[in-house]
């Protein structure tokens, strides 16, 4: 791993993922035996080549993630985060716009 430690690393590859839900991808085939040449069919790991022929990429914490699915799911946020009237912001923005609300608590107390 170039970066930090692993959050969904895979024993049998050793490939690290973003997501649980792309760990699961990952993994295809029966699941009651492994691949072998007899069973080519069997539960197995898909290798580098697939993923990246699967649209996939490595991001730079050197895990695996599906960009369109995360495209995805970065959308649909923000459909639903206009839907109750939040604005989406840049780290920065949420940091500027905590500085200008009121106090939670009156802090003379």
């Amino acid at each position: 791993m170039p970066y930090g430690d692993p959050l969904n690393l895979c024993s049998p590859c050793g490939k690290d993922f973003s997501s649980l839900e792309a760990f699961d991808r990952h993994r295809v085939g029966k699941h009651e035996y492994d691949f072998s040449f007899d069973r080519p069919d069997g539960r197995r790991c898909l290798e580098a080549d697939e993923l990246q022929a699967l649209g996939w990429e490595m991001d730079q914490r050197g895990r695996w993630h599906d960009p369109e699915r995360s495209r995805r799911a970065r959308q649909a946020f923000q459909d639903r985060s206009s839907d109750v009237g939040l604005t989406p912001q840049t780290p920065s923005e949420a940091v500027a716009g905590l500085m200008t609300h009121p106090p939670l608590f009156d802090e003379a107390a």
